[in-house]
This record gives C-alpha cells, structure tokens and sequence, in this order.
C-alpha cells in the first residue's frame, strides 16, 4: 500500500512542481532535496536496530527487557532529532550566508529561502525511520497494521498539503514546512495514538544507558546504519554527482523525471520478488530447498518476460509519456530512458534472490552489494561523464551506475536457489522486450503525429 502510495505522490507532484515553480527553480528544489535527504543518516543505524530489537523483546515476551529498550530507543531519537536540528540549522544558515558548496548554491531562488528549505527538509528526513523503530510493539503485538494505516494518512497528509501549498504559489520552504509538519508532527501524534490503543503498557520515559550496556548496543548499530546508507545513497547519490558534474536545471528535471517514470517498473518487480520471496522462505522452513527452488523459478519464468514487455513499453513510448506528463518541461533522452529500463531487466533474477535474503533476514549482504554499487558506480559514472558528450551527461552517469549493478549483484549475491530455466526464459524476455519496444515506438509516433 504504501509503496503504490509514494509512486502516485510522485507521479501527482512532480508536474504540479514543474507548473508552479518552472525548470529552474524545480532544479534547485531537487539539489537541496538530495542533500537534505543525507540527514537520515544521522540516527546512525538507531531505526533499523531500535525497530528490530524492539520487536524481538516484546514477541518473546520480555517486558522488562522490553521496557528499557523502548526508553533507549526513545533517548536515542531525542538526540539523534537534537543533532539532526543542529545540521539541518547551520548547513541552512550556510546556503542562507552565500557558503555553500557551488553544486548547492541556488541558481534561481533567493540565498534565504533556499537555506530555509534545505533546513526544513532536513529537519524532516530522520522521522519516518525513528517513528517506524519507536513502533516496534504493534508489529509484535500483530497490531503493525495500524501503524502502517497511520502512515497512508502521512503520505497523502503530505501530498495533498505540498501540492495545496504549490497551487496557492508557495515557495519551496512553504512546501518542506507543509512536509515537514505531515511526517514529524503528525506522524509523531498518529504513533502515540496507535500506542496507547494498541500497546497501552508502553511508557514514553527516556532512559539513558549505563557501562556496558551502551558499548552493546553501539556495537550493534553499523549494520543497519550500512543498510540505511545503501538505500539513501542508491537514490540520491547520482543527484549529487550530476549537481557536483555542473548539471543544469533541465537536465536534473529530465533525470529526474525520467527516474520516476521508470522507477515505476522497479517498484513492480521489488514488491512481486518481496512478496514471492516471504512464501519462498515459508516453502523452505516447512518442505525443504527443493519447494523453494521451484518457486523461485516459477516466479522468475513470469516476472521476467513481464518486465521484458514492460521496459519494452517504457523505451518505445517513454518519450512521449515525460513529453506529456511534464507538459513539455523533459527534454526525451531515449539514451537515459536505456540505461534507467535495462538494468531493471537484467537484474530481475538478482531481485528474487536479493528480497529472499531480506526475507530470511540477511539484509546486511544486500547493504554490503548496495555500498559496493554505490562506490564502484560512482567511479564509473565519473569516466563516462568525461568520455561523452555534455548533452548526455545523465546518460552517462546512469549508464555508470547501471553497469556497476548488474556487475556487483552478479557477483556479490548467492547463486541459490537455483533458478531452472534461467536461460529460456532469459530468451523469451529479449523477445516480448524487442516487440513491446517496436509496437510502443510505432504507437507514440503515430499518436506524436495526431498531436502535432
């Protein structure tokens, strides 16, 4: 629910962005964004971990264990949001005085405003993570579908308060405090709420650690925080870089929306691979590795040739679709549209195994891949950016980064279960993607000619 929630926030914000502020000021929006989003890191691994050992006290009935832990966790998330603050204001007042680093500096809007934003959207970034540790009962209770149903509220409490916000002409720091206040205010008071119906014996008194007891739990926080980092890097990373690279306005509006569009498609693949992947590990603990296996393949000889026609559909008619989506503001790249749609393609059997890590709680192999991808495509994106022309520089920063996934998940995830008919099914993927390709070229051309 809310992963379909976030692409139709996506989809419904990003040309309401571009009809209210133009390009140039949706470009400086999307740097000050990207840096700002690097703010969640700062709870350094304390959401993952806090979430995770929350629950596992309170389902094996450890109350008093479970107690405590909550007060850490609590203590944890004042200081982590007393830090987050303390950043959020002096990287602000740095944009505000004219300081920042050229890649950040707004091109288009004023010194003040851009610094008020950036301090408002970071503010913001380390709540959703701190919030969903803080409810870590309700999911031993089997109650964490109310927080789940609390945090559709937030989403659509946050779109509908930015997209109010635009259509009134507010500026950006209007639209990150609409934001800030949907996923730090209200998301803070809809937790308490679902707490105290749900888990009333849940105290809100801030512990503080004692000796060993910090050391133990310091110890425990780098895995998640790699984790986290994966994850905010893989999306924000190549924003920097292409800001860092002297990208303009246009071509981070095309990036970006050229990303959204086909994220679409990722989206698909992760959500069916991570819902196969938890009745893929519930086939292995009750029949054994073969009950696994065969689902496994079953699930990859559909995904995969459904991915082919849908990257098939994107690459044949994405043009037209940014064209029209963003009224005219994303110059069509049918290059960025490649390197975007065939990643998602190739690494559909690398996706099965991935989310059945996470399923089986592994996730710290595929923090380990997402790091190494983030590294290794960064160096790639850099030799590529100087090797092609200016006119592709996204292009060649994503085409970095797309080769280092698929080589760093080829080689770094386990090759179990094995995947029968791999290659078979690999060739009718190929097929269904080169026909889809062909029939959506054809399809957008003709409807490009009725339009003009």
């Amino acid at each position: 629910m809310l992963l379909g929630l976030r692409s139709a926030e996506q989809l419904v914000l990003l040309p309401v962005f571009l009809w209210a502020w133009g390009t140039a000021a949706y470009g400086d929006w999307l740097r000050l964004l990207a840096a700002a989003s690097f703010a969640a890191l700062l709870d350094a691994g304390l959401s993952g971990y806090g979430a995770s050992a929350l629950h596992f006290a309170r389902a094996r009935g450890r109350q008093a264990r479970h107690a405590r832990l909550f007060s850490l966790v609590l203590t944890g998330a004042i200081a982590c949001l007393a830090l987050t603050l303390l950043v959020a204001a002096g990287v602000g007042a740095l944009i505000a005085a004219g300081g920042a680093p050229a890649w950040l500096a707004p091109g288009t809007l004023a010194l003040g405003e851009a610094g008020l934003a950036f301090a408002l959207l970071a503010a913001a970034m380390p709540m959703p993570g701190l919030l969903a540790a803080l409810a870590g009962p309700l999911r031993a209770n089997g109650r964490h579908g109310a927080f789940l149903r609390g945090q559709v509220l937030v989403r659509l409490a946050s779109m509908c308060g930015t997209a109010a916000v635009l259509g009134a002409g507010g500026g950006p720091a209007a639209a990150a405090a609409a934001m800030m206040l949907a996923h730090a205010a209200l998301g803070a008071l809809l937790l308490a709420a679902t707490l105290r119906r749900h888990a009333p014996d849940v105290r809100w008194r801030p512990g503080w650690p004692e000796g060993r007891e910090a050391a133990r739990h310091l110890r425990r926080l780098p895995p998640f925080a790699m984790i986290a980092a994966a994850g905010v890097g893989t999306r924000h990373v190549p924003v920097v870089l292409l800001a860092m690279l002297g990208a303009g306005p246009a071509v981070l509006v095309t990036f970006a929306a050229a990303r959204t569009l086909t994220g679409l498609l990722r989206q698909g693949v992760q959500l069916v691979a991570g819902s196969v992947a938890v009745e893929t590990a519930q086939a292995r603990a009750a029949q054994g590795s073969n009950a696994s296996a065969a689902l496994a393949s079953q699930t990859l000889s559909r995904l995969w040739p459904l991915t082919g026609i849908g990257a098939g559909l994107l690459m044949g008619a994405g043009g037209l679709l940014l064209t029209v989506w963003t009224g005219g503001h994303a110059a069509p790249d049918p290059w960025l549209l490649a390197v975007l749609v065939l990643p998602v393609v190739l690494t559909v059997p690398f996706q099965i195994r991935s989310q059945g890590l996470a399923a089986a709680n592994r996730a710290r192999a595929i923090a380990n891949a997402g790091i190494a991808h983030i590294g290794i495509g960064c160096i790639f994106a850099l030799k590529l950016a100087g090797a092609l022309p200016p006119a592709h520089l996204a292009a060649a920063v994503m085409a970095g980064f797309a080769a280092a996934e698929v080589l760093v998940y080829a080689l770094s995830l386990p090759r179990k279960p094995p995947l029968a008919g791999a290659g078979g099914v690999a060739a009718l993927a190929a097929v269904l993607f080169l026909a889809a390709w062909a029939a959506a070229y054809l399809a957008a051309g003709a409807a490009s000619a009725l339009i003009s």
